[in-house]
């Protein structure tokens, strides 16, 4: 269950972003499209020009630093490659500091880790996935020590402005980099295949594209629907002699079930190795 505050709070925060990939940019369109004004959105990047130009699309503060973000700002959204986060954090003019509430996206990064770096900070960690750039997006997040329930509403507020939101253990969240981070790429690839099987019988690339999208799409929708198990569904649509069941006999024999299963652990075993830092 969603939590809830009073929308004036949501909208009078300052939000900071360190860093402006695409999931950044995804959370930025996010909360303007819920009302929060571009005025309260800073953001530095690694370079002046790239800062200058997110700032133009998005009407938002660009800032010339980390340390100019965490001056203009309380709530900090990490949002770089865990590869640069020591390095930036360790940086004693950063001023991240015990009024700072930092959310953190960086995969990987403990937030025992992070808060090595800024010992004083009220520290999150977010695993979101790419659909949050249409809205559509799954994030799960860990409240880390020191953190309060205006924290929580205001984590939540934020990544439910560009879809669901859920908490969950740190120990399960190379779990969640694996499924809802990952699979993404995976559903990708399904519909990839699927609109290429109507190709070879006849359809045009873009009419089984969009053929093939709506079909997964929906049948998202009747899973969280129905409640049904997946495999109950399955058998549904498979009439006996019937062309459903052929497929799903292809299917079977190049174990794709399995494979789909393997590659989800195989991406949180690597959650798992960057966690320890081996990877």
């Amino acid at each position: 269950m969603a939590l809830t505050a009073p929308k004036a709070v949501f909208y009078r925060m300052r939000i900071g972003f360190i860093g402006a990939g695409k999931m950044a940019k995804a959370m930025i369109r996010g909360l303007i499209s819920h009302g929060i004004s571009p005025s309260n959105i800073l953001v530095c990047t690694s370079s002046p020009v790239s800062c200058a130009k997110v700032s133009s699309e998005y009407g938002v503060v660009g800032c010339g630093s980390p340390a100019d973000v965490a001056k203009g700002a309380s709530v900090l959204v990490l949002a770089v490659k865990p590869v640069h986060v020591k390095d930036l954090l360790s940086d004693p003019d950063i001023g991240i500091g015990r009024d700072h509430l930092l959310i953190s996206v960086a995969a990987g990064i403990k937030i025992s880790t992070l808060k090595s770096y800024v010992p004083d900070a009220r520290i999150v960690r977010v695993m979101p996935n790419l659909c949050s750039a249409v809205m559509y997006g799954v994030s799960c997040y860990v409240m880390g020590p020191g953190t309060n329930t205006d924290d929580e509403t205001a984590v939540r507020m934020i990544l439910e402005s560009m879809g669901r939101a859920f908490r969950i253990e740190e120990k399960d969240m190379d779990a969640v980099s694996g499924l809802s981070g990952s699979s993404p790429a995976f559903v990708f690839m399904i519909i990839d295949a699927l609109a290429d099987g109507g190709v070879r019988m006849g359809l045009s690339r873009e009419f089984a594209l969009e053929l093939a999208s709506l079909t997964v799409e929906g049948a998202a929708k009747t899973v969280m629907g129905t409640r049904e198990d997946p495999d109950v569904l399955k058998e549904n649509v498979c009439s006996p002699g019937g062309t459903t069941i052929e497929g799903v006999k292809v299917l079977n024999e190049g174990k794709v079930k399995e494979l789909i299963s393997d590659a989800v652990v195989a991406s949180a075993r690597k959650s798992e190795k960057m966690s320890r830092g081996d990877a």
